[in-house]
């Protein structure tokens, strides 16, 4: 039964990471086209509704891409704890170092995607309101 909760937690956990890439993957070509198609969209629609929805999606984006992070460091949690109970408890002591390290690694992701999240909206706003 062990295994199962494991690749259970190890699936979700995958799931959750799957998910923040594609929702950066998802908002880069939302706006990439934006970008390409700057002048079009600012004269059919307006510049002011584009700009509103990029903040939008943006915005969603960031909110859906922190949820998954949160989710993810949940399951981990339950992973850790379920390992050290069929361990000594000794599989999860660390250093200093070793703390700090793997709370870097933890957060490098969200941190990332959230700067590329915002640098493409950013710039895609940028473009709409230099027509």
């Amino acid at each position: 039964m062990t295994i199962d909760r494991l690749s259970i937690l190890q699936d979700r956990m995958g799931r959750s990471y799957q998910e923040q890439v594609w929702t950066v993957a998802v908002v880069g070509g939302v706006n990439g086209f934006v970008i390409g198609q700057a002048t079009l969209l600012a004269s059919v629609l307006g510049a002011s509704a584009v700009i509103a929805g990029l903040s939008l999606i943006g915005f969603l984006a960031l909110l859906f891409l922190w949820s998954r992070h949160a989710i993810y460091r949940h399951y981990d949690g339950l992973l850790r704890e379920l390992i050290s109970q069929g361990t000594d408890g000794r599989f999860f002591e660390f250093t200093r170092i070793q703390k700090l390290a793997r709370d870097l690694v933890g957060w490098s992701g969200i941190l990332l995607y959230s700067l590329i999240t915002l640098a493409m909206t950013w710039a895609s706003i940028a473009v709409i309101r230099n027509l």
